[in-house]
């Protein structure tokens, strides 16, 4: 985001003197609040927090506002991270906030409060790229007209979402243009707080970043209650968990996973499903979207999040694991002999094992779809796979059973590709998608087609692992 400072004069609920200072917003979202006095007395000020902290805006004459609109600005969870001083009297600090709300008045004492949200999410354009009210002009190739498209209405577990367009049209001298966005508004059936808000965001934001196969962004942020029409909406900073809004800026139909037209027909039930699977499967989707926002440096420790991520979303669909028995676990000798009731437990938390039962299951419940990128068609011709799979999860563990195939980058890399797309299929199935649909849609995704095409050639060749 666009960095800015605003001056203004502050103060918290308990502690009604106002004290000027310099609120600034960096490229990360991140909010310090520079004071020029204090608005806590103490010797150990550092660390002291507030749940509120008011602010009103002094403009500034000559200065271009580069902020949010809004006198007033609230500020929650925020404590003082320094203060100084110094002999001749002045106090100094620095406040750290965790979120900040500009706009006509300050944020309610109210706990649930919001009733109505707007989000803007970086590839929401490219994902429903059909959702457009342009058209060209019958009499000239440069003629082009906007009309508001019906806006598309759906319900959510706490309310419903629509998605619906909006335009600018930015012009100067001899240049024109037309500028759609798309974006979420949120109409919850009773007022939420904050934190639910940030949880609906966060699975909308993950939604999209599934379905476009690329990391999106929140770029905007807008909340407003019953009986503030006549306001503008307050607009929510802070620390973003993704803010790069180009990496999915532009996506082309070949790099997404599905688009808004093949669920076109029952968008409201893939929302609702994706809401419960984020609701059923919490550790596993932090751990995946965590591989997709921040992704580790290195490749080993990207493939072992990958294998955890999957099999935690087996694990939560299967009350009780299995024992695999396979000559090419070496750990398989120390589980045949143990009693029947710790191996049942064992198989249910020891990590190698529960990733080969779930690449097992999966590989076996989603052959059709997941077979042409392995070059298999049946248990013995995806042993390669899960030998060279469970082998190298197996080292990266612990070390204990020797280095995979060089070279090693590559073979992480493709292993974590490999382990990705046996997420997204399983997914895409819960989510109601047929065979023949996720089928369909992979045929055209880009880098399906590579490593069905390129990369399986190479790895899986049946002759390329020995026992």
């Amino acid at each position: 985001m666009e960095p800015f400072e605003i001056q203004g004069h502050w103060w918290t609920p308990n502690r009604p003197e106002r004290c000027p200072g310099t609120l600034r917003c960096n490229e990360a979202g991140e909010l310090h609040l520079h004071l020029f006095g204090a608005i806590v007395d103490s010797d150990r000020a550092v660390g002291n927090s507030f749940d509120i902290v008011y602010g009103e805006v002094v403009k500034l004459a000559g200065v271009k506002r580069t902020a949010p609109k809004g006198d007033f600005v609230t500020l929650l969870h925020s404590f003082v991270s320094s203060e100084h001083l110094n002999s001749s009297g002045t106090h100094t600090q620095t406040l750290f906030a965790n979120r900040a709300f500009f706009g006509d008045t300050l944020l309610p004492s109210d706990a649930e409060w919001i009733t109505r949200a707007n989000l803007r999410i970086s590839g929401l354009a490219g994902w429903a790229s059909e959702v457009t009210g342009i058209t060209r002009g019958a009499g000239s190739l440069f003629s082009k007209s906007w009309v508001r498209p019906e806006p598309i209405r759906i319900g959510f577990p706490k309310g419903e979402l629509l998605l619906g367009a909006a335009v600018s049209a930015p012009s100067r001298a001899r240049q024109w243009s037309l500028e759609e966005s798309l974006g979420f508004s949120l109409t919850y059936h009773s007022p939420v707080t904050d934190s639910q808000l940030s949880k609906d965001a966060w699975v909308l934001q993950n939604f999209l970043t599934f379905a476009t196969d690329r990391p999106n962004a929140l770029t905007r942020l807008e909340v407003d209650r019953d009986g503030d029409e006549g306001m503008i909406p307050m607009t929510i900073l802070g620390p973003a968990v993704f803010d790069d809004a180009s990496a999915a800026e532009g996506v082309t139909p070949h790099e997404l996973l599905f688009g808004y037209a093949a669920v076109s027909n029952r968008f409201e039930d893939v929302i609702r499903c994706w809401f419960d699977l984020s609701d059923k499967h919490p550790g596993a989707f932090a751990i995946y979207f965590g591989l997709k926002y921040n992704p580790p440096r290195y490749s080993d420790l990207r493939f072992q999040l990958m294998g955890q991520a999957l099999s935690l979303y087996y694990t939560d669909n299967n009350a009780r694991g299995t024992v695999h028995r396979s000559t090419n676990i070496s750990s398989d000798s120390l589980t045949t002999s143990l009693d029947p009731l710790v191996r049942d437990e064992l198989a249910r938390t020891h990590p190698l094992l529960v990733l080969t039962s779930a690449l097992r299951t999966f590989t076996g419940r989603f052959a059709v779809v997941f077979d042409p990128l392995i070059r298999a068609h049946d248990d013995n011709s995806r042993r390669p796979f899960l030998q060279m799979a469970t082998r190298t999860f197996q080292y990266v563990i612990g070390r204990e059973y020797g280095a995979p195939d060089e070279p090693k980058g590559t073979t992480y890399h493709w292993l974590t590709e490999l382990l990705g797309f046996l997420w997204k299929i399983a997914i895409l199935n819960d989510l109601g998608f047929t065979t023949e649909e996720q089928q369909k849609l992979l045929a055209q995704n880009r880098m399906y087609q590579h490593i069905r095409d390129q990369i399986a050639l190479g790895f899986f060749d049946p002759a390329r692992l020995k026992p």
